[in-house]
């Protein structure tokens, strides 16, 4: 079972400047770093049934939090650089 674990770090006017993802399958630490506003990152979901997105890089624009669902990166894709939303547990480092 796939689960995920965030912290969120807040500046001062109350918005969310990087999260700390956790991301583990059963017991197993799969991913575990820092997403920041401005940085790169590749679209990689744990879940291999998740294909839409998957390896395009994405710039991280700001974090978004919408009624029914959980926080997400609103992101610019660099390939098209158009804007769009992914979950924060899908992003991965770029190697």
């Amino acid at each position: 079972m796939i689960s995920s674990e965030i912290g969120k770090h807040i500046d001062d006017e109350g918005n969310i400047v990087k999260v700390s993802l956790k991301v583990r399958n059963n017991d197993d630490v799969v991913r575990k770093h820092d997403i920041k506003i401005g940085s790169e990152y590749v679209i990689n979901p744990v879940n291999p049934r998740k294909t839409k997105g998957r390896d395009r890089k994405v710039a991280v624009i700001k974090f978004v939090r919408d009624g029914k669902y959980p926080l997400q990166a609103q992101v610019k894709y660099l390939d098209t650089k158009r804007p769009g939303r992914v979950d924060i547990e899908d992003l991965d480092l770029i190697k």
